[in-house]
């Protein structure tokens, strides 16, 4: 007799239905990676691309001009200070997505331009005409117009170091410096650590080194490779989506949301050490009263068709615009006239502005004399009392008696001769 029926009857009946659970959540599963791939292909064609470049007017894929490199783009990358209304730190970037070398030149806040402003330095460009004015400067001064641009707030930088869960830098020396008006207070200590988002932002803004902002630039530079190397080591997709949305708040720039991503995802695949930081080259030195950066012409060309350049063919020394102030007088690469300065006056900070002139100076003394002069006190008052008294002379006696006559007009032109004979 069969108590429990046949077990071997049930257990096929189970596989059965095990099979077919199987064969039913591998459909579910294919269709869904099938679903995601489509949705992340069509993401990729509509929204997740490579920008296009604007050439004359009309937006052309970068791989349809036969004059430029493939896939090679270019950014200017600025970061304004808390009242947006300077350039705190300016860089030219290229990408050379193909061979996957990033090239990041910096350009120094002082760098002098041939310009009509009183105060010749790029960091007034875009104070000047914003955006568009920084992009014609740097035209002027490296040969080519830059594809794209993106102005970031430091807000922005502070939310990617603390999305990334800081970044682990060896800073240089220690850093103290408070400035309330800017709301700004540093206090660093030399040494390796992990810097937040907010000790990051006080690292790359402080500027009292003794190499001035060329020292300020360096680090700044290397901070930024420090990043690069973070993200590259993680490796993560989703970082990168929430680093875009980080900038999407912050930055003000003509990619889209999918052109920085898509860029993200190019820039996993590029080695740390495929990242290279420059300077453009210079000196310093002062003119009419202010220090600038004062480029090498023939040096700047050098690194820009090295570095920078999206044409296959290289830029001459004719198409910068480059001036030179450290013979005393304003030098342009071109050959061409330097521009003439015009009463139009740029500010862009207070340590910036020009030496009050010593106007004022010579006023000392000729203010009594001139205030004294048109009151009509001394007409009244220096009459009767030399005449009574001053009894040796009959000539002083003849002046004050026509009292009447020293009221007119006349009196004005008199006015220092009274002064004289009181003093005879």
């Amino acid at each position: 007799m069969k108590l429990y029926g046949n077990t071997s009857n049930r257990y096929k009946k189970q596989a059965k239905k095990d099979k077919k659970r199987l064969r039913l959540f591998i459909i579910i599963a294919a269709a869904v990676i099938l679903t995601c791939a489509a949705a992340y292909a069509v993401l990729h064609i509509f929204f997740i691309k490579a920008p296009e470049i604007s050439n004359d007017g009309n937006s052309v894929s970068v791989n349809s001009n036969s004059n430029r490199k493939s896939n090679f783009f270019t950014f200017v990358l600025c970061g304004t200070d808390k009242g947006d209304s300077r350039t705190d730190t300016i860089m030219v970037a290229s990408f050379d997505v193909d061979n996957k070398k990033v090239n990041i030149v910096s350009v120094p806040r002082d760098t002098i331009l041939n310009v009509t402003w009183d105060v010749k330095k790029i960091n007034s460009a875009y104070a000047y005409d914003g955006i568009e004015g920084l992009k014609d400067a740097l035209k002027s001064i490296l040969g080519f117009d830059v594809d794209f641009y993106a102005e970031v707030n430091l807000k922005a930088f502070v939310e990617i170091v603390d999305a990334l869960g800081g970044v682990e830098f060896d800073v240089p020396e220690d850093m103290y410096y408070e400035d309330p008006t800017q709301d700004l207070y540093i206090n660093l200590e030399e040494g390796l650590q992990t810097l937040d988002g907010e000790k990051a932002m006080e690292l790359i803004r402080y500027r009292q080194y003794a190499m001035g902002d060329i020292k300020r630039i360096s680090v700044q530079q290397d901070f930024m490779k420090a990043v690069f190397r973070h993200l590259i080591k993680m490796g993560n997709i989703t970082k990168v989506n929430q680093l875009a949305d980080i900038l999407s708040k912050y930055m003000n720039t003509d990619l889209s949301s999918g052109n920085l991503i898509w860029f993200g995802e190019k820039l996993l695949s590029v080695k740390s050490e495929d990242i290279k930081t420059f300077t453009l080259p210079g000196a310093a030195g002062n003119y009419e009263g202010l220090s600038y950066w004062h480029l090498d012409a023939k040096k700047v060309v050098e690194m820009v068709n090295q570095y920078l350049n999206p044409y296959k063919k290289d830029i001459a020394l004719k198409d910068l615009d480059i001036v030179n102030a450290l013979s005393g007088t304003l030098v342009s690469s071109t050959g061409k006239k330097v521009l003439d300065p015009t009463p139009k006056y740029i500010s862009v900070e207070p340590e910036e502005t020009p030496l009050p002139s010593p106007s004022e100076t010579p006023s000392a003394t000729p203010v009594p004399s001139a205030s004294a002069s048109p009151k009509p006190s001394p007409s009244n008052s220096p009459t009767p009392t030399p005449s009574a008294t001053p009894k040796p002379t009959p000539t002083p006696s003849t002046a004050p008696t026509p009292t009447p006559s020293a009221a007119p007009t006349p009196t004005p032109a008199p006015s220092d001769s009274p002064a004289p004979s009181a003093s005879s």
